[in-house]
């Protein structure tokens, strides 16, 4: 399995109203035992207007515009993504929350 040893940034600069971005981590390959807390992490962290994030980031924090999770696994590894889009000003704030 081919580890990430460190973290990584990568952008691009555009002239818009929000700050868009995902946040991945590494996760665990399909048909691997826990595939599914995985999923259900997704689920409770970012899917649906009653997610975790979604009312943190949302409802109390009033800092983003749409926010996604999602699991996506296969034959030799897996990602856990979070996606979102923030005003300018509160990103920092925003991938505090989420890590």
């Amino acid at each position: 399995q081919n580890l990430q040893e460190r973290p990584r940034i990568g952008y691009v600069e555009k002239n818009t109203d929000q700050t868009h971005f995902a946040f991945g981590i590494q996760a665990l390959p399909f048909n691997t035992a826990g595939q599914y807390v995985i999923d259900l992490i997704s689920v409770i962290l970012g899917q649906g207007m009653s997610s975790r994030l979604q009312k943190k980031l949302r409802e109390e924090m009033g800092a983003c515009y749409y926010l996604s999770s999602s699991n996506d696994a296969y034959a030799d590894y897996g990602m856990l993504t979070i996606g979102s889009g923030v005003h300018h000003d509160m990103f920092l704030q925003s991938i505090h929350v989420i890590r």
